[in-house]
């Protein structure tokens, strides 16, 4: 029998230092048996009106992934009974790390007419402490040839900068919000072989969009009515 077992902390408070003014602070410990660590997570975060119209933001934040029982119990063959005769082993590691994400943003809103807002932020994020099965050296057992792969920690890491500009109007009973999102995502160390040595390169992610946006409109004509369109 395998178990995880987590125990944790939490801390979350408010503060007004002068009118028009917010400051959020929150923080967890979490202890975990799997790996035998305590993780940290936290958000800060803030608030200023520098007029009756605009408003300005900060934030920052760090999380990670919780503890996973298959890839910290994992142990599984698959045979492959065409020749040649194989066998896929899979194992977990309890101690592997725990993917972890860091998050600063800044933005600005700003009244535009009555019943408008026009949003501005930039955020950074950067993702490490990834892990994945790496393929070992086959060895053969009782005839058959074992192909391993365990759950190791490897040293690739994501950063991402970005900017979401988003427009929302509301005017009786309808509303519209739209946005766009421009980003660039840069892998370091980005993984290129799976098999014992893993080899390492350096590259701008193709996988994430550099851009992406969209469009939601609502329509109320009525108490028993709603009607809503998005596109993105």
């Amino acid at each position: 029998r395998r178990t995880i077992r987590s125990q944790s902390l939490m801390l979350r408070s408010e503060y007004d230092p002068a009118l028009g003014s917010k400051v959020v602070m929150a923080a967890s410990a979490d202890k975990y048996n799997n790996p035998d660590k305590t993780q940290l997570a936290y958000q800060l975060s803030g608030s200023h009106y520098v007029s009756s119209n605009t408003l300005i933001r900060a934030g920052l934040q760090q999380a990670h992934r919780s503890s996973f029982l298959l890839n910290s119990f994992l142990d599984l063959d698959i045979p492959i009974k065409q020749p040649p005769n194989q066998r896929l082993s899979f194992e977990g590691d309890p101690d592997a790390n725990l993917l972890s994400f860091r998050t600063y943003e800044l933005g600005l809103r700003k009244q535009s007419g009555f019943g408008g807002w026009i949003d501005a932020e930039i955020f950074y994020t950067s993702i490490d402490d990834f892990s994945e099965f790496v393929q070992g050296t086959p060895f053969t057992d009782n005839g058959q040839t074992v192909i391993p792969s365990t759950l190791q920690s490897i040293k690739t890491k994501a950063n991402q900068l970005g900017l979401t500009l988003s427009w929302f109007y509301l005017q009786g009973n309808w509303s519209l919000n739209s946005f766009i999102t421009l980003q660039k995502t840069k892998v370091e160390d980005q993984v290129v072989s799976l098999v014992n040595p893993v080899e390492y390169t350096d590259r701008d992610d193709k996988g994430t969009p550099t851009v992406f946006g969209g469009m939601n409109f609502n329509w109320k004509p009525d108490i028993d009515w709603n009607i809503n369109s998005s596109l993105y």
